[in-house]
């Protein structure tokens, strides 16, 4: 584990800490099955031996980059997934219409990525896809689609060439990459981008999406196993151009998973060219402090635009609105600063 370190994503040394959170091993135990497992990794993988752990959360006043220390290194997250893998029968628990969400996103994926495509069939990669399912529309669309991931896709029509990038062929090449939900879970994200950069063809297409989850406050959440690297626009438009893309667009959405609670993201459609990174933007850390203590107005304005998805789909999401409505009546609770 790391105590400290340079920002990963623009190697500066300006961290400031927004908060902290003591994990507890006998309030980990107490939880659910996924949580119970987030907890033995915690506690028998990265910190043995401990009954608590403190973790502080840090951002980086030159891009907005949020995480906490201590990081886990990559070797700790190999652990991670080497247990996980040996002891994680149950996920996380979906609720709701598990099936009609993967195909909603499938569809807001493809919508936000389809318009960017060259005429005709493209060949697309799909990096950390799990079982391939956001691959769906463009399997219809006949495009050829491919997945690089630990476990294998199930889906028809979806190849899957490999576990990491050491399992593709020489010179393997896409017209697109879909990477979506993977970079929060990376102890090197910037160097995933560069080894993503490389497999795409000259002008080729990178689709990235992250949570945003420092809305609000502070991200350490009821486990900090699964995510380790907290993304606004900023911060994630950068580590795009460190990585010599050249970005189209980069904005704020909704997607929605588990019970169906539609969920912030960041989502960025960026080219492969001769694009040369600058300085992040000089309001990266003041859009980040906005994004932890939201002024009312931007309350009032995120639920506008979560009660404006589920409005586009009456029917499907039961209880969302609900939940959300009484979100927004109790807020999220912020940790105490130090």
């Amino acid at each position: 584990m790391i105590e400290d370190g340079n920002c990963p994503v623009c190697e500066a040394h300006e961290w400031e800490e927004a908060g902290r959170k003591v994990y507890t091993r006998a309030a980990m135990e107490d939880g659910d099955n996924y949580l119970r497992l987030r907890g033995r990794v915690l506690f028998e993988v990265w910190f043995p031996g401990r009954s608590e752990v403190e973790l502080r959360a840090v951002v980086c006043r030159r891009c907005g980059f949020v995480q906490y220390f201590p990081r886990p290194e990559a070797k700790d997250l190999d652990e991670k997934y080497n247990f996980l893998g040996r002891e994680d029968t149950e996920e996380e628990p979906e609720g709701g219409l598990p099936e009609r969400i993967n195909s909603r996103r499938a569809a807001d994926l493809y919508g936000r990525v389809a318009r960017h495509l060259p005429r005709g069939r493209a060949r697309i990669l799909d990096f950390g896809g799990e079982t391939g399912r956001l691959m769906r529309p463009f399997v219809r669309a006949g495009h050829e689609c491919f997945m690089l991931d630990y476990s294998a896709p199930t889906e028809d029509g979806v190849v899957h060439l490999g576990r990491d990038f050491g399992e593709l062929e020489p010179g393997a090449e896409f017209d697109a990459v879909v990477c979506s939900h993977v970079l929060e879970h990376l102890a090197d994200p910037a160097g995933v981008v560069r080894r993503l950069y490389g497999v795409l063809r000259a002008g080729g297409l990178l689709y990235a999406e992250v949570p945003l989850e420092i809305r609000g406050g502070v991200p350490l959440g009821r486990e900090p196993v699964t995510h380790v690297n907290y993304f606004a626009a900023p911060a994630f438009r950068h580590v795009l151009e460190r990585g010599g893309f050249s970005v189209r667009e980069c904005r704020q959405g909704v997607f929605v998973y588990g019970n169906a609670r539609p969920r912030r993201m960041v989502y960025a459609v960026a080219e492969k060219g001769a694009a040369k990174a600058g300085a992040p933007p000089g309001d990266a850390y003041r859009h980040v402090r906005g994004l932890l203590r939201p002024s009312p107005a931007a309350r009032a304005a995120d639920a506008a635009r979560h009660l404006a998805y589920l409005a586009r789909h009456p029917g499907l999401y039961g209880p969302a609105a609900v939940l959300l409505l009484e979100k927004l009546r109790t807020g999220r609770q912020r940790l105490p600063r130090r």
